[in-house]
């Protein structure tokens, strides 16, 4: 069955053998993606977590076209665990072209923060955490209304810069996890992606979080 409320939902694999090289998106909008290089992980809690090497691996959703958000609110909500300390920029979810058009999460080396980023006519806008590549797991949700972006982790607020993004221009390309245009790999695990059309409450943060970090010992 396909659950309503979002825009994308990552399908969780629970137990068994080792799920599909594909990315199930359970929304109504069913923007399923194709694995490149992607390796399943069964942790102790007995959940698949998708593994990504740093070098190649991405995950190339459908059209999209619901994710092209301008003037929406719009909330982003993931498990993440990062490899130690590695030597390049790395983009977790990409809807976008690099201050081109479109919004893109990115985690950036030299200060080792996660970065919201938005192209709009003529500049970009930034919104920041702070996001050590220690390999812990971390619950990570962005949220954006109107103009204001906050960062969460593990349900705490710990947003560093607020951006003001206003209206990013519209794109048509095709969303990925990992990449952005076969540059900035991410390496780690991705797990548990969400995208819902508004901004989530805090203590809609919250609950997502209590009723994961049992899988990852958060």
């Amino acid at each position: 069955m396909k659950s309503t409320g979002y825009m994308l939902k990552e399908r969780a694999y629970v137990g068994g053998v080792a799920p599909p090289d594909t990315f199930e998106d359970e929304s109504r909008f069913g923007n399923d993606g194709t694995h490149t290089n992607i390796t399943w992980v069964k942790n102790p809690a007995g959940l698949w977590e998708r593994s990504f090497n740093g070098s190649s691996s991405l995950i190339t959703l459908g059209s999209g076209k619901e994710l092209d958000f301008t003037s929406e609110d719009f909330s982003v909500s993931f498990w993440i665990q990062q490899e130690l300390s590695p030597d390049d920029d790395a983009y977790i979810f990409a809807r976008g072209t690099y201050n081109t058009n479109g919004w893109y999460l990115w985690w950036y080396r030299v200060a080792e923060e996660l970065q919201f980023y938005t192209n709009q006519g003529g500049g970009v806008q930034v919104s920041t955490m702070d996001m050590p590549s220690d390999g812990l797991w971390r619950h990570i949700t962005l949220t954006r209304a109107g103009a204001s972006a906050i960062f969460y982790e593990n349900a705490v607020d710990v947003t560093k810069l607020s951006g003001s993004h206003t209206d990013p221009l519209s794109v048509s390309i095709a969303p990925e996890i990992g990449v952005r245009n076969v540059a900035d790999y991410f390496g780690g695990q991705i797990n548990l992606l969400k995208i819902l059309k508004y901004a989530l409450s805090v203590e809609q943060i919250a609950a997502i979080f209590q009723n994961e970090r049992h899988f990852f010992g958060v």
